[in-house]
């Protein structure tokens, strides 16, 4: 998350805004996966202090035909009270009471739509096996595929929630939350966004801010990442 211009939560001092902190531990993490598993390939949105748009950020996921897209942050609000980790992913519908957007329907909406110039290829009744843009039944295996990485994407944040929250770090209140992440909206795969904790809550910024702290997450992430893999190769009998 953020980067470049955009810093993020402040931090108490410049060196330690949220930008750096998400950096740094996000480097971690992926040097860590690879060391492992030299099969997978870690692709990251930024691995320098540039900015990066939401939109791009998504984009390079899609680009590279991403299995697993992991968006990190930390939180931040003017209490310094406010405490705790939270995962969040793109559910059917928001946790958040005064959203009632099906999320799964709008995205199909737009699907629809973007499909919609294959009409204006020549002989595309052949090229695209009879789909029809315009028809609903079309659009079946899109919701199945929605469903499918609504599936993955609860998994992974599952063994987040289990892997990654212990002390020093707690849990908020809803620790799995279904948003509007406008990143978890474009991924268009199995997609976290990770809130690590409060910048803003003097316990949970000396932590995330320093090495060994960084260090504890990054090893908490891979822990969640090889339980996650080892599911999703069983399920798809990878030897």
């Amino acid at each position: 998350g953020h980067g470049g211009k955009d810093p993020g939560a402040p931090g108490k001092t410049s060196s330690t805004a949220e930008k750096h902190i998400v950096l740094k531990i996000s480097k971690l993490f992926g040097e860590k996966i690879k060391a492992a598993y030299p099969d997978v390939k870690v692709i990251y949105t930024r691995d320098s202090d540039k900015f990066i748009g939401l939109h791009e950020r998504a984009m390079t996921a899609r680009r590279n035909n991403a299995d697993l897209f992991i968006s990190i942050h930390c939180n931040s609000v003017a209490a310094k009270s406010a405490y705790g980790t939270s995962v969040h992913i793109l559910g059917q519908r928001s946790d958040n009471s005064k959203n009632k957007t099906d999320y799964f329907e709008r995205n199909m909406s737009v699907a629809q739509q973007e499909n919609s110039v294959i009409i204006l290829e020549a002989d595309y009744k052949t090229k695209y096996m009879d789909f029809d843009p315009n028809s609903p039944e079309s659009y079946i295996s899109h919701q199945l595929q929605w469903m499918a990485y609504y599936e993955s994407s609860l998994l992974f944040a599952s063994e987040v929630v289990e892997n990654l929250i212990k002390k020093p770090l707690v849990p908020r209140r809803l620790v799995v939350d279904q948003d509007i992440f406008q990143v978890l909206v474009e991924a268009n795969m199995p997609a976290v966004l990770l809130e690590l904790a409060f910048v803003t809550n003097p316990t949970e910024y000396k932590y995330l801010s320093s090495a060994d702290g960084q260090e504890q997450v990054a090893e908490r992430l891979f822990q969640a990442f090889k339980s996650y893999k080892n599911k999703y190769d069983s399920s798809v009998n990878v030897q």
